[in-house]
């Protein structure tokens, strides 16, 4: 054997049959199929790319749940996260540590993520 040949990588071990991953490879590929985890346990779906997007959209449009927000309010409270802490730190009420623990160096602002709703009687599925 030539050691100068073995790279160290160790071979692929597939936990499906080629004739298994070749489907799969073709969901991957398809725009007009999701491939999401469910909400609860390990399965996987899949989900029509037009519905889920439908179903989102009507998720967002009820507004007693969902409502726009303006970025600016967003990031003024951001700061006003930071002088409090900034202030917290002066007056000795918290310690450095706990300071760099709570201040946040670059914040985002939170995205949207849905996962449609699933169930074992797909009449009654939301999707």
């Amino acid at each position: 054997m030539d050691i100068r040949n073995n790279t160290g990588a160790r071979p692929k071990f597939y936990n499906l049959e080629y004739k298994e991953r070749e489907p799969l490879k073709e969901l991957r590929i398809n725009k007009d199929t999701r491939i999401m985890k469910a909400d609860k346990g390990s399965t996987i779906i899949t989900v029509d790319t037009d519905k889920y997007s439908k179903a989102i959209k009507d998720m967002l449009a009820d507004l007693s749940c969902y409502g726009p927000v303006n970025e600016k309010i967003i990031l003024n409270n951001f700061s006003k996260i930071d002088s409090t802490l900034l202030d917290l730190l002066w007056q000795e009420n918290i310690n450095n540590e706990t300071y760099i623990f709570l201040k946040v160096e670059h914040p985002k602002i939170a995205r949207f993520f849905g996962i449609p709703k699933i169930h074992k009687d797909k009449k009654k599925s939301t999707i």
